[in-house]
């Protein structure tokens, strides 16, 4: 391929033809066979692994980061002490993405594995110096608190982050859903409007604010939420799943008319008749994902 690394990363992120994504992996694997210590480089190939859903080779990935020795007087040894702290993070996150689907199949075994190498990852994250360390130190206490049901711990590292370091749609989504399990709905519910407000919300989170709307019986709010989503989506694929998923987190998911129902689902095929090229949904400038779901 001629195109630049960056752009092919773009490109993993925004195309589901099986072809084409997995000669972009092949192009990233030629890449680092040809440059194995660029740690940018290295970067951006787990970063397009994670977007291709071959999680357990952006671990490889971000384990080799970890490996690299830092070079002297050179623009790569500037840089690497601030990758090797993305690639510890990233390190949790995967290893917490992994969990989930582990225990979605059942496997709690390997469920429980992941978990402990999440909590590795983020206790070597802790172990690092540095100003720009501490935002990533809070935000794996937080995803590994929540990973292990600690709902009141992870609500208040949330809260520190956003008191220390402003306010990222990642970081409020993930204390949305928190409130709720908490049962502070109506603090969640301002912060899922004000994501939906700025175009910032995800998937999962259209669903825990329909969920909220649904509750309070305003049925024709949730609906125009869903259908505006469905209109941005191409991929009925991932809203179902997540539309299951969170079904199985709350069993009240929208109780609604009849009738309701009945327009959703006339809308839903109305509008997922249409498959355009992209898989992603749209969930505002993507700065700080992922997730997965994030």
């Amino acid at each position: 391929s001629d195109l630049p690394v960056g752009e092919m990363t773009a490109l993993t992120s925004w195309y589901s033809d099986d072809a084409l994504r997995e000669s972009l992996a092949a192009e990233f694997e030629r890449a680092v066979s040809a440059s194995p210590e660029d740690p940018r480089l290295l970067a951006q190939a787990a970063a397009a692994m994670r977007s291709l859903d071959e999680l357990e080779r952006s671990l490889e990935l971000y384990a080799a980061i970890r490996k690299l020795p830092r070079p002297t007087l050179s623009l790569d040894g500037l840089v690497l002490p601030q990758v090797k702290v993305n690639a510890a993070f990233a390190q949790v996150e995967v290893n917490l993405a992994l969990r989930e689907q582990a225990l979605r199949d059942g496997d709690d075994r390997e469920a429980g594995a992941y978990l402990d190498a999440a909590r590795a990852a983020r206790d070597v994250l802790a172990s690092e110096s540095g100003v720009t360390t501490r935002p990533f130190v809070l935000r794996a206490n937080a995803e590994v608190a929540i990973a292990e049901g600690k709902t009141t711990q992870a609500i208040r590292l949330l809260e520190e982050f956003r008191s220390e370091f402003g306010d990222t749609s990642a970081v409020l989504g993930q204390l949305a859903r928190q409130l709720l399990r908490q049962g502070t709905t109506g603090e969640a519910k301002q912060i899922l409007e004000r994501l939906v407000n700025t175009d910032s919300i995800t998937t999962q989170g259209v669903l825990m604010l329909a969920d909220i709307y649904g509750r309070e019986g305003d049925n024709e709010r949730a609906l125009e939420l869903l259908e505006r989503r469905a209109r941005l989506s191409s991929s009925p694929e991932e809203f179902s799943d997540a539309s299951s998923r969170s079904r199985v987190e709350n069993p009240a998911t929208i109780r609604c008319s009849t009738r309701w129902s009945e327009r959703t689902t006339r809308s839903r095929d109305a509008i997922w008749g249409l498959r355009p090229r992209s898989w992603m949904i749209w969930s505002g400038p993507r700065t700080d994902r992922h997730r997965i779901y994030r």
